[in-house]
């Protein structure tokens, strides 16, 4: 006999079977007080539960663990950016002054022309026409240098800031801790969810609601693309 393969989430839309008496750490919300279950009820219930609580943990552990891992690879990153401006802090210093040290002798050249020019032109001496040319040329050079600094010692104008966009509120029936899903509390859940049961997963599944399955279904597609690009890296 072959046995037939688990539907996926999204057959979870169609509901299945009775709602669960609630998750140890992560409760379906009901309007009503729920019965209190005693004898073998009540030990398999918890046993249940308490393992979907574990693979929650397990899976907020490793979430946990992999953030720490980024926040590393982020913190050399950071390092490493900073000696690259530092480096080129450097190396933009000697050029600056070399900028600085040209508009100087520049203007002291500009002032001898324009005196230059300034007699021959009372003179009509032969020279004025070469002098006006050069005193052109100097002019020229001198608001050139000046542009140059300018450009160099204003600050890069910043990037504008891209909106953030609020996260949506999605309503579901699902509660951990008795608070609302937190984003991270999503991520945990589509890591977790083809570890559980089946049964497990048609109770999660009904807890949640349409806009709960629907936010979960995304997550692990999400999830799921970032697993095979980063595989299409590695190779």
């Amino acid at each position: 006999a072959t046995t037939a393969a688990a539907p996926s989430l999204p057959l979870l839309l169609l509901g299945a079977g009775p709602p669960s008496r609630g998750f140890v750490g992560i409760t379906a919300a009901s309007p009503g007080r729920l019965p209190k279950a005693t004898g073998a009820a009540a030990v398999e219930g918890e046993g249940g539960d308490a393992d979907v609580d574990s693979l929650l943990r397990e899976a907020q552990r490793l979430r946990e663990q992999a953030e720490a891992e980024q926040e590393m690879l982020q913190a050399k990153k950071r390092l490493r950016e900073a000696q690259e401006e530092e480096q080129q802090a450097q190396q933009t210093q000697q050029p600056l002054a070399d900028l600085e040290q040209e508009l100087v002798a520049t203007s002291e050249k500009l002032e001898v022309a324009k005196t230059k020019l300034s007699r021959a032109e009372a003179f009509k001496l032969p020279e004025m026409e070469g002098l006006q040319k050069e005193v052109a040329a100097l002019a020229a050079r001198s608001e050139q240098l000046q542009t140059e600094l300018q450009a160099k010692k204003e600050p890069p104008a910043a990037e504008p800031s891209s909106p953030t966009t609020p996260t949506k509120r999605v309503r579901t029936n699902l509660k951990r801790d008795g608070k609302e899903l937190t984003e991270a509390d999503w991520e945990d859940l589509g890591r977790v969810f083809d570890s559980m049961a089946w049964d497990k997963r048609v109770e999660l599944g009904q807890a949640l609601g349409p806009e709960g399955r629907e936010k979960l279904s995304e997550v692990m597609k999400r999830q799921e693309e970032e697993k095979e690009s980063k595989k299409n890296q590695d190779r």
